[in-house]
């Protein structure tokens, strides 16, 4: 597994760029979700994360927004500091079923077309691993594939793969690869 990051960590920006036809409001799955507020056709763009690059020892000091930040490579945190404030896509809501994926480290496109008013949705398999602990949540998404909880180590689930392709973050991908060519090893 390389860890060296691609160039493109190198270039995040310091704020999250967000698609004008996307808006924070209340949400039926949890809390506060992104909702389109006109169509969006399937493979636009809808945002690019920005902030700041944490490492895991920053994250634990406080120094990121709580509920702001995702591991983008190993040992890189992208999230944003109080100063930067909460950003809409930090708002994006967990699905089974989303409407949105990961194009790079920082890139996320509509995985369908998304309809006005629909709202926007990840699968946070796509970018959540925690290694040293797993971690689960009730799954409030209603879609017909709901899990009924997520975890931290859904990646590692062979359905996802087949569903998602490489629409996980590359480091993600380059694990989901290393998973795979074990589990094809005989072991005599």
């Amino acid at each position: 597994m390389s860890t060296d990051p691609s160039p493109l960590l190198l270039a995040v920006p310091p704020r999250s760029k967000i698609d004008p036809r996307l808006e924070a409001r209340p949400s039926p799955i949890h809390g506060t979700g992104v909702f389109a507020t006109a169509n969006i056709r399937a493979g636009e763009i809808i945002i690019v994360w920005g902030g700041t690059l944490f490492t895991w020892e920053e994250i634990k000091a406080g120094k990121a927004l709580e509920h702001s930040y995702c591991t983008i490579h190993e040992g890189v945190i992208l999230g944003h500091t109080p100063e930067q404030g909460y950003s809409v896509d930090d708002f994006t809501n967990h699905s089974c079923d989303p409407n949105a994926w990961m194009v790079d480290e920082i890139t996320l496109a509509a995985r369908r077309d998304i309809k006005v008013g629909e709202e926007v949705t990840a699968d946070l398999a796509m970018w959540w691993d925690l290694d040293e602990e797993s971690v689960s949540w009730e799954c409030n998404c209603g879609t017909a594939l709901c899990r009924k909880t997520f975890t931290s180590r859904d990646w590692r689930r062979p359905e996802l793969h087949e569903r998602y392709g490489n629409h996980f973050l590359p480091y993600i991908n380059e694990r989901i690869k290393q998973l795979c060519a074990m589990k094809s090893v005989d072991i005599i």
